[in-house]
């Protein structure tokens, strides 16, 4: 079984206090997640839930346990959320080739919208512009569109 699943399983087990709970909020049978936290007692070696016919009690050992499994499953959401930014928001160099004026006056008030208003600082990692003056003449105008074919 998954390590991780099983440490969520375990955790909404003692935040709902019931196995039932439990597999209701997460559509897993009482089955399924009674095996993922017999899976996660079995890999550390100790009892972490003492099972009653009301409800599950944490014992002493199953207390820092759930413990930090919630500070690990924090973080492997803060983790997958960060990467999950990262590929979703524009980043390198926009290159604008145009007169240093228009680009200062036109084109740089629009880079925040380009790059999402909300996430765009100047320092930070994400799009920056860069503007050139020159530009190298082409012999056909087309090759400066890349969007169409012939």
């Amino acid at each position: 079984m998954d390590l991780i699943e099983s440490m969520g399983v375990l955790a909404k087990v003692i935040e709902k206090q019931s196995f039932s709970g439990a597999a209701r909020e997460l559509r897993l049978s009482q089955a399924a997640v009674s095996k993922h936290v017999r899976a996660l007692e079995d890999w550390l070696g100790g009892l972490l839930l003492n099972r009653t016919t009301r409800r599950p009690n944490v014992t002493e050992i199953g207390a820092p346990v759930y413990q930090r499994c919630e500070r690990s499953l924090d973080e492997i959401e803060v983790v997958q959320q960060s990467t999950s930014a990262l590929q979703t928001s524009p980043r390198g160099v926009l290159h604008l080739v145009a007169p240093v004026p228009f680009g200062i006056i036109s084109s740089a008030p629009c880079l925040p919208t380009i790059s999402g208003a909300n996430s765009w600082r100047a320092d930070s990692e994400g799009l920056s512009m860069a503007l050139a003056r020159n530009y190298p003449m082409c012999e056909n105008a087309r090759t400066l569109d890349c969007d169409r074919t012939n």
